[in-house]
């Protein structure tokens, strides 16, 4: 976990909090995609996310300039394998392993005082399956915005900014997690307080250190 700005400094009470979803909400494994894919198409298969799900296509993907119709066939081509959509789908969707423990509870004592803003790269087919399968911490957000809909994507300043402008918001106002680097340098050039998430509890120590206030109680071993 890394602070811009003095990282023992505790976030105003005005503070919104904007979150990044994959490995700062969600946990994810790539290599869950591939296992599924193998068994879906009988072919062993093997890769990085970065080789087959961070191509230009992919991207344009995240930015809603392709459907998942489009997609669906595009990565097969390129392992060489041929699965109905479906099966893609659930195998495209087994990256997310689940809401870090720990972290529903955090948001609901944050909720109270707090705005919470989603603000993640993504695309069509995960968005219909993390909303279903994660309802209980999505109704805790006042807003998700994600790239597909928007039309870009994270590091461009101009998601940022679009996200201040349509919350009206000042960036100062604001406490970005996210466990991408270019995405946290983009954050801190538009002046929001930004903070890199590493590690499977890092969302749950950055949150702890932001808000010590709100949530002393659930360290506190004595309550």
């Amino acid at each position: 976990m890394k602070h811009s700005g003095n990282s023992n400094e505790a976030c105003a009470h005005d503070t919104v909090l904007v979150l990044d979803l994959g490995n700062v909400v969600i946990g994810l494994s790539s290599e869950n995609i591939f296992r599924a894919l193998s068994h879906s198409s009988g072919i062993q298969l093997h890769g990085s996310w970065e080789t087959y799900f961070d191509d230009a296509v992919s991207r344009r993907f995240e930015c809603g300039m392709i459907t998942p119709e489009e997609y669906s066939p595009h990565i097969q081509k390129q392992l060489n394998i041929k699965i109905s959509d479906r099966e893609f789908y659930a195998a495209f969707n087994s990256l997310f392993t689940g809401v870090f423990p720990g972290l529903t509870e955090r948001l609901r004592i944050l909720k109270k005082k707090h705005r919470i803003l989603v603000l993640s790269n993504t695309n069509a087919i995960h968005q219909s399956f993390f909303v279903r399968e994660y309802a209980q911490v999505f109704s805790l957000f006042d807003r998700c915005y994600y790239s597909h809909e928007m039309k870009m994507r994270k590091p461009d300043a101009g998601i940022y900014q679009a996200v201040l402008a349509h919350e009206n918001l000042s960036p100062g106002s604001i406490c970005y997690l996210d466990d991408n680097p270019l995405n946290i340098a983009a954050g801190e050039k538009t002046g929001m307080r930004s903070v890199l998430i590493t590690g499977m509890d890092g969302t749950i120590r950055a949150l702890d250190a932001c808000f010590p206030d709100e949530l002393c109680k659930l360290n506190d071993p004595n309550t």
